[in-house]
């Protein structure tokens, strides 16, 4: 497994610290790997442990070796060079392994290049991608009109670029839902996908993408159509109207679609989940 962690440039971390002065830089560490120099707080237990109740921290494991239990819920963390966290992972009953955890690795490196690729000699463009690369700030809210227009660019790269550029400032782009609704229609497969998972960290604040996401869940490609579940699952009872689409999604031959479906089914329609037989 080192090989693949060295190969994807990343550190591995197993994090036990209570507090962030805790948290130390190895007396040794190959300088070749990915390492940041603070981690950020939101890894570390608070310290009145209403978190560590509930979650690990990063690379937190509790089940890989029976005799050392360390966690009442295994989770990781991705933290990029800059310290800034991009995912998280965690459920109660079972480590999150290597299998897991490199997609998600692999898959932020894909974006990042996405992102990164917007920059051109375009000043304005350049400072889009900075910006968004950045840590979340006071700033993050004036790259939205330009990603917006970039959705609609000519080449393809550039519209997945504005995608997963939107996707990793969520936080702030709620005036952009209505053009990631529209760019859930868009014939490149990576815009579709980034844009539905944009307007799943959105949640309800995307409930006016809704009758878009219902027809991204008809999608020829499976991953759109996953995207499109659990972003609906994210909007919760104010994406009612996707109730039948979901119960329908509840026959789909692979079992991992029915079960996101069964999860959005949940939060969305209860009382329908009940009548299906869902607990």
């Amino acid at each position: 497994m080192d090989k693949e962690y060295k190969r994807r440039d990343v550190q591995p971390v197993i994090v036990m610290a209570q507090q962030p002065f805790q948290l130390k830089r190895p007396k040794e560490c190959d300088k070749e790997w990915a390492w940041t120099e603070d981690i950020p707080p939101q890894v570390v237990f608070d310290p009145l442990s209403t978190v560590s109740a509930t979650y690990g921290v990063a690379f937190q494991t509790q089940f890989r070796d029976n005799e050392n239990v360390w966690s009442s819920r295994p989770a990781i963390f991705v933290i990029d060079r800059d310290g800034v966290l991009r995912h998280v992972g965690s459920r109660p009953d079972q480590d999150i392994r290597e299998e897991e955890i490199f997609p998600v690795v692999d898959e932020l490196h894909e974006q990042r290049q996405l992102i990164t690729a917007l920059q051109t000699n375009n000043s304005v463009r350049g400072e889009v991608v900075r910006i968004t690369l950045a840590p979340i700030g006071a700033e993050t809210r004036t790259a939205i009109s330009t990603l917006e227009k970039a959705l609609k660019d000519e080449e393809a790269s550039a519209r997945a670029g504005a995608a997963a550029a939107l996707y990793w400032i969520a936080a702030e782009a709620g005036p952009a839902v209505s053009a990631l609704g529209e760019a859930l229609q868009d014939r490149d497969i990576r815009v579709r996908r980034l844009s539905a998972l944009a307007l799943a960290r959105l949640g309800p604040n995307a409930r006016s993408a809704v009758p878009a996401l219902i027809e991204a869940v008809k999608d020829k490609e499976p991953r759109v159509r996953a995207a499109a579940v659990n972003a609906l699952g994210a909007i919760g009872p104010s994406a009612k109207a996707a109730t039948p689409v979901l119960i329908e999604a509840l026959k789909d031959q692979d079992k991992s679609a029915r079960a996101r479906a069964a999860e959005a089914l949940k939060r969305i329609n209860p009382a329908e989940a009940k009548k299906a037989g869902l607990k």
